[in-house]
């Protein structure tokens, strides 16, 4: 019992609203070829339209082998110790750094329902990732601190996720305000040197474990805000949060909800920019059905050992992934 609790963790992050920001502002950074393959594979305006998808669909039976790849559960002490290690905290590519390796490979699918599926997968991982608590299993990603917000006693995991940055949004007027201010921010203001924060790696570049390396950059970078802040300035739980401690999380909020938009628009022209949307050729080395969970005609995955679930104890995390919230 105590290695699944070791690596279960919470799978919603931002809320519906944050997952929409990241989407609609990374939208408008999409090369042109970008955004025509996006057109093409999921016939919106934006992506933010997508970009609750992952977590609409994880608790229907098509679905359920996805509940466990929304986050990563790093082993950490936070805040004394923040450190991600592969080899211990994803050996087997079962997690979010995983999940996003192979949906890269699978956007360039020759099959359209694959490559549809694999870009609202990734749309909305780029926005799991940057969550700090989404990297972290210290008591299952922050869903077991019991916090005090607003007069309501409820959990660490759920006011990251959506009370500030909801909260966070209220301060402009609107979410639609707080995502023109945040593009303001990037064209010319606090974050006009955003694309800093993209990760060194080519976009498919993996490990030895099979993780994206860009995604384990993303990680590492999340995962010290567990550290420096998140726990850190936390106060007893009796202690009313909404003052001090979530008005000085906006600046986090602001940043996270900045570079998963920045993060995914460069992550999609790369891999768009590589492959041509127009009938959607397979490039050399893409995944068959037998690398990777792809959906077949009927909508079902097409299950392979990284994600099968083939031990009772893998089994029954996916079960506590899918309702943990």
């Amino acid at each position: 019992m105590l290695y699944l609790i070791s690596f279960s963790a919470s799978v919603s992050a931002w809320g519906p609203n944050g997952h929409s920001l990241v989407g609609n502002m990374a939208h408008t950074m999409l090369s042109p070829t970008a955004k025509q393959a996006v057109s093409q594979l999921i016939n919106t305006t934006t992506l933010g339209a997508v970009a609750n998808w992952a977590d609409d669909v994880k608790k229907t039976d098509p679905f359920k082998w996805s509940a466990n790849l929304h986050f990563v559960s790093v082993l950490d002490r936070p805040p004394e110790q923040c450190m991600f290690m592969e080899s211990r905290d994803c050996p087997n590519a079962t997690c979010i750094n995983g999940a996003i390796a192979n949906f890269t490979k699978q956007a360039c699918s020759s099959d359209k329902e694959t490559a549809t599926n694999a870009l609202q997968f990734l749309v909305h991982f780029f926005g799991d990732i940057v969550q700090p608590l989404h990297n972290s299993n210290n008591s299952l990603g922050g869903n077991l601190v019991n916090v005090t917000y607003n007069g309501n006693i409820t959990n660490l995991h759920k006011i990251w996720d959506i009370d500030i940055p909801d909260a966070r949004a209220k301060e402009f007027g609107s979410q639609a305000d707080y995502q023109a201010h945040l593009l303001d921010e990037i064209e010319d203001g606090e974050f006009k040197d955003a694309y800093k924060w993209v990760s060194k790696y080519k976009h498919d570049a993996v490990s030895s474990f099979g993780n994206s390396l860009v995604a384990n950059d993303y990680t590492i970078d999340s995962n010290s805000f567990d550290c420096s802040y998140v726990y850190k300035q936390l106060p007893k739980p009796d202690v009313e949060l909404n003052g001090t401690y979530t008005s000085e999380a906006g600046w986090i909020i602001d940043r996270q909800m900045v570079k998963g938009a920045v993060r995914l628009a460069h992550h999609l022209n790369q891999i768009f920019d590589n492959c041509k949307p127009s009938g959607y050729p397979s490039p050399t080395g893409s995944p068959t059905s037998t690398d990777y969970p792809t959906t077949t005609g009927s909508g079902y995955p097409t299950m392979p050992p990284i994600y099968s679930g083939a031990t009772q104890s893998f089994a029954l995390l996916g079960f506590l992934a899918l309702f943990m919230q």
